[in-house]
């Protein structure tokens, strides 16, 4: 369900529609965003050229999404922008390639905050992102800021 309203989010935004959004499932990342579908082995289409791809963060799944799983996606070339969202709080991470090869992160916290993607050129509050999602009072309390 997360993942859907994360799609929704980003296919509302003007500049994102030459962009597909991709919903996965298993060890696949939670949402692939690419400009295109390419065939692979079997005429079987699936996405092998993603620019952005976004994990929603779990207890059990934090420690490889930010760690084995983010290494392994960075020896996709067309790779540009990750996003590690929380499920628990208004957190989102966000990672984008530096010319150099190099990541850059910033986080943002927060319902008022907004994360400007680089890599489909537009811009998503949180409030997009956790529309559906309903945290406990102690968490929508949190206050708004940009690392």
């Amino acid at each position: 369900m997360f993942a859907i309203a994360q799609a929704s989010a980003l296919s509302t935004q003007p500049k994102a529609y030459k962009y597909k959004a991709f919903i996965s499932y298993k060890r696949d990342p939670d949402l692939k965003i690419a400009e295109a579908l390419q065939s692979a082995l079997h005429h079987i289409e699936m996405i092998v050229n993603p620019i952005l791809l976004v994990e929603v963060l779990s207890t059990s799944t934090e420690k490889d999404d930010r760690e084995g799983k983010f290494l392994a996606y960075q020896s996709i070339a067309s790779f540009q922008e990750y996003l590690l969202i929380e499920q628990e709080r208004y957190h989102v991470t966000q990672y984008v390639k530096q010319d150099e090869g190099a990541w850059l992160r910033r986080d943002f916290i927060g319902i008022e905050a907004e994360v400007k993607l680089l890599s489909v050129a537009c811009t998503l509050s949180l409030a997009e992102i956790y529309r559906e999602v309903e945290m406990l009072a102690s968490q929508s309390l949190s206050p708004s800021v940009e690392a």
